[in-house]
């Protein structure tokens, strides 16, 4: 008995279950260890075997998990490589022109401006509108765009460009529309950051002003605003949601035809 001590809580519960013992949600490593010494079926050495068995089969099973893993990152590793050479080529005429004959000229990283890109916390319009800025003021060429893109996106994303751009993996603009149709936030959530969003400690005023209009836009975008009429029962049906009653504003945006 003393050797299943050195087994796992979940080990021993799978051995439990092969010989039909029954535990409870709360059961200890202690209970557990007791109920199967108690069980009419309990053998020890029978048991020791059993156990053995369960945990050389879960290592088995872990290692084949991890050879797929290793074996998908190898695959991605790789997509991502073709890309990069792709692209490399492409633009390989652009950086000749650029260096203007110098052996050393290297096309800027905007990873030395730009942090990466967090979809938990940042929303992924006004991530590629800074982007582009960024790679402009630095004097990157198109050419060079998306790979300079991936290098601040996580994994998911830029799994995601992988698969869904097909043979336009290069055209920024593409690339763009897919990040936007996948990561762009509800038209309510721009309308909340628009309302709530303030400056930052370092930032500057300027990038509130700038932070604050891609919010409106995404906003108005979102809920299809395309002329001051529409402008302005946005701003008024807004005003009635966040003001009145449930009773009133419920009557009122069905008269006007807005989502509560």
């Amino acid at each position: 008995m003393s050797s299943l001590t050195k087994y796992r809580k979940s080990e021993l519960i799978s051995l439990a279950a092969d010989l039909n013992v029954e535990l409870l949600p709360n059961d200890t490593v202690v209970n557990i260890l007791i109920k199967i010494k108690e069980s009419p079926d309990y053998d020890a050495d029978f048991a020791l075997d059993t156990i053995k068995c369960i945990r050389e089969e879960k290592e088995i099973e872990e290692k084949r998990l991890e050879r797929q893993e290793a074996e998908a990152a190898q695959i991605r590793e790789y997509e991502l490589e073709k890309l990069r050479l792709t692209q490399s080529n492409d633009t390989a005429s652009v950086r000749s022109n650029a260096s203007n004959g110098s052996q050393n000229y290297r096309i800027p990283s905007i990873k030395s401006v730009l942090s990466p890109f967090d979809p938990e916390k940042s929303d992924v319009s006004l991530f590629l509108t800074v982007f582009k800025r960024q790679a402009d003021k630095l004097g990157i060429p198109d050419e060079e765009l998306v790979t300079q893109l991936i290098s601040v996106l996580p994994a998911n994303m830029t799994e995601l460009i992988i698969r869904d751009t097909g043979d336009d993996t290069d055209d920024f603009e593409v690339v763009k529309k897919i990040l936007l149709e996948r990561f762009r936030l509800s038209t309510d959530a721009y309308r909340v950051k628009y309302m709530t969003h303030q400056k930052g400690v370092n930032s500057l005023w300027k990038d509130l002003v700038f932070e604050l209009n891609s919010y409106f836009n995404g906003w108005l975008e979102g809920a299809e605003v395309d002329t001051f009429e529409k402008l302005k029962d946005l701003m008024i049906a807004d005003q009635i949601k966040r003001r009145a009653s449930p009773e009133i504003k419920n009557t009122f945006c069905r008269q006007m035809g807005t989502d509560e």
